[in-house]
């Protein structure tokens, strides 16, 4: 069982809460806010308290992704990274550059 007025466990989810802008990261969301675990609470004790293993999800996002935790774990990560972004901001810099 989780204990939700642990101190780590708090600030960690206040953390990811605030990265993510205060919405849900993959519709916008800022109502009825959750935060998921990317990888399973239950099956990996050494992440729980981890920001990068925490995403801000809307309710109706989060319940899509029980019981399927691992079929969206890399589209969680690259959310929380913004991976998309980063591969735009090279894009760009290499058409810039020539290097294209």
């Amino acid at each position: 069982n989780r204990n939700y007025n642990d101190p780590l466990y708090k600030k960690a989810r206040m953390a990811a809460r605030k990265r993510d802008g205060y919405k849900c990261k993959i519709c916008g969301a800022k109502q009825k806010l959750q935060v998921h675990h990317v990888r399973k609470y239950a099956d990996y004790p050494l992440l729980r308290n981890t920001v990068n293993n925490l995403i801000t999800l809307c309710k109706r996002h989060h319940r899509n992704m029980w019981g399927n935790e691992e079929g969206f774990e890399s589209y969680c990560y690259n959310l929380i990274h913004n991976v998309s972004s980063v591969y735009k901001l090279l894009n760009d810099f290499e058409k810039e550059n020539g290097k294209e």
